[in-house]
């Protein structure tokens, strides 16, 4: 019986790539990526030779018979799953892979790496137990505000395009003006930010 292992590779400084991660994608045969041109060009900024491999896409318009190809290779052998950027569980939808996994019976691993979210809430400020992780937000102004409105305690983290940020912050405005926020990005490159205020101050 085969296994999965799950590659968390950087999400700015190649720098964070662990040595173990590197092996893997060094000498690693079978790869499923979301985005298989983003998945060879981390490897070729990495130095990586293509040349041998054989990396197949599963993303969420994945069908089923992708999926069971891919579970088929980890049935008799070793699949990596990567994102060309952070967790393939965060970031991609490796999710469904991982439950058909274990439903096979198929060992699962994951070789860690730096996390977005983690990276972000270490950088807040804001308190780190408890706290939730909500991935992307609606691109609806009406569906964010009613997240907002339904939010328990603890610090809350979210994905958000850049191009929605304002839209995002003026509906976190209407519906909790006095919680504090940090808005967080390029995390880990030459343009990283954080700016940390109170909903209500966003309009300086």
């Amino acid at each position: 019986m085969g296994k999965i292992i799950l590659l968390n590779t950087p999400i700015g400084n190649l720098s964070d790539l662990t040595p173990r991660v590197r092996e893997a994608l060094e000498k690693g045969e079978i790869f499923a990526a979301e985005d298989t041109r983003g998945f060879k060009d981390l490897l070729n900024h990495l130095s990586i030779s293509v040349a041998g491999k054989r990396i197949y896409s599963l993303h969420d318009q994945s069908e089923s018979r992708d999926l069971d190809k891919i579970i088929e290779l980890a049935s008799n052998g070793v699949v990596y799953v990567a994102s060309e950027a952070g967790s393939p569980i965060i970031s991609d939808p490796a999710y469904p892979l991982v439950c058909a996994a274990y439903e096979k019976g198929i060992e699962v691993e994951s070789y860690s790496g730096v996390s977005s979210p983690v990276m972000a809430l270490e950088l807040s400020a804001l308190p780190p137990l408890p706290f939730q992780f909500h991935g992307f937000l609606p691109r609806e102004s009406g569906k964010r505000q009613k997240i907002f409105e339904n939010l328990g305690g603890g610090t809350h983290i979210f994905f958000e395009a850049p191009t929605r940020i304002e839209d995002t912050m003026e509906d976190l405005l209407k519906t909790l003006p006095e919680v504090r926020v940090a808005l967080v990005r390029e995390l880990s490159k030459k343009f990283q930010q954080v700016l940390r205020f109170r909903a209500d101050e966003w309009a300086e």
